[in-house]
């Protein structure tokens, strides 16, 4: 019987050291849509000799390597250690910020701020660790805004602004409260390199291809108002290995996701300073431009080397003025957020994305189409320094999954 295009199971899973196998438990399944995977490549080797019978001495096999991609829904959990693989990052585990922690008396409720009162000097969201670009939640205090999601736009020592709705106003002092900020991803000082073994099981032949030394290299995620939020990750490695039946798969029983999907219907953008409520398209592009290194002596790299990372993106609007036009005129610094939340009663699982310092390299609008007219602000984003209540990245990734 042929293997069926559908019925391949993708798992992978840390190693311990680089193009070295791991144990066979503790894997993890990768959700997938159609996708080209994994291959392996290999250099042909071909002789230049000058010969009398019109023909040519038959090739040989040089170096080789391992690259491809697999694309995917975006769901909250599911892909967070390859996201921090990519940015090349540690996860931070949620944080609860307590009034008592944060020496608060108490919080109130604007429709999009969160006001503090505080109990002594030096005391404050700020000296909580609060960072914009944070999503967090509020419980305990009785109010309605128990549990719903909020994205931080900026913060100072007695403020949190969040985006534009979130809450619904409530000046009443909650003396008793807890502030929970979602696990985040997000590029640091000091790179964190990481290598993985990947296996592809054909389950209806019992055989796998497994695929050593490999490193998460890239990822695109992209989204329209009638579609999901799809992601697509790109992966280059060092060893091919085909496992056959009985043999096979090389990783047991890996641990399912099961979250949501997620759908850009349910996504909350702020861009240039206020929510964008007319957006059609939005793309985004995180690369480190790897590449593999041919050595004599062997046909395997020696590694995947990676370099300064690139994060590229557009979004498509629908125009309404020349506001984005004038920035991209002024070249000015502009921000990018996205919360991305499940379809559920609130405590809503999300996934927020913040990208805190980018500038535009375009602004194209077409002339004469159907409907209205929409323009793509193409741009491309930097690093942003450590300051007060801003982690020094080029991209956050903050999600309320454990």
């Amino acid at each position: 019987m042929p293997q069926t295009g559908k019925n391949v199971v993708v798992a992978f899973k840390v190693e311990a050291a680089l193009d070295t196998a791991p144990g066979a438990t503790g894997a993890k399944k990768l959700r997938l849509t159609p996708s080209p995977g994994l291959g392996l490549r290999k250099e042909l080797i071909r002789s230049n000799e000058v010969r009398n019978d019109g023909m040519t001495a038959v090739p040989r096999h040089g170096s080789r390597s391992v690259d491809g991609s697999y694309s995917g829904e975006l769901s909250v959990g599911t892909y967070d250690q390859i996201i921090a693989a990519v940015v090349r990052a540690t996860q931070v585990a949620s944080v609860q910020v307590t009034n008592a922690l944060a020496s608060l008396a108490s919080i109130s409720f604007g429709t999009n701020t969160v006001t503090a009162t505080v109990t002594s000097t030096g005391s404050g969201f700020l000296q909580a660790g609060i960072k914009v670009g944070d999503v967090f939640r509020v419980t305990t205090t009785g109010s309605v805004n128990d549990d719903v999601n909020a994205q931080v736009q900026a913060v100072t020592t007695h403020t949190l602004t969040v985006n534009d709705g979130a809450f619904a106003a409530d000046a009443a002092a909650r003396t008793t409260f807890n502030l929970a900020i979602g696990k985040k991803i997000s590029n640091g000082t000091t790179p964190v390199r990481t290598s993985y073994r990947i296996d592809e099981y054909n389950q209806d032949i019992d055989l796998s291809e497994v695929f050593g030394g490999c490193r998460w290299t890239g990822m695109d995620i992209r989204g329209t108002p009638n579609g999901m939020a799809e992601l697509t990750i790109s992966a280059m490695g060092m060893s091919t290995e085909a496992l056959v039946s009985g043999s096979s798969p090389y990783f047991t029983t890996p641990t399912a996701f099961t979250s949501d999907s997620l759908v850009m219907a349910d996504a909350v953008i702020h861009f240039a300073g206020a929510d964008i409520a007319v957006a059609t398209a939005v793309e985004l592009s995180y690369q480190v431009n790897a590449a593999t290194l041919p050595v004599i002596g062997s046909s395997v790299t020696p590694d995947v080397f990676d370099n300064e990372a690139r994060l590229t993106g557009s979004i498509t609007v629908l125009r309404a003025d020349l506001a984005n036009l004038s920035n991209y005129i002024n070249e000015t610094e502009l921000e990018l957020f996205i919360m991305l939340q499940e379809p559920e009663a609130e405590p809503k699982d999300y996934i927020g994305i913040y990208i805190p310092r980018l500038k535009l390299g375009g602004v194209d609008a077409a002339i004469g189409g159907d409907g209205a007219m929409t323009e793509t602000l193409t741009f491309e984003a930097g690093m942003k320094p450590s300051a007060a209540g801003q982690d020094q990245a080029m991209i956050t990734f903050t999600t309320s999954a454990s």
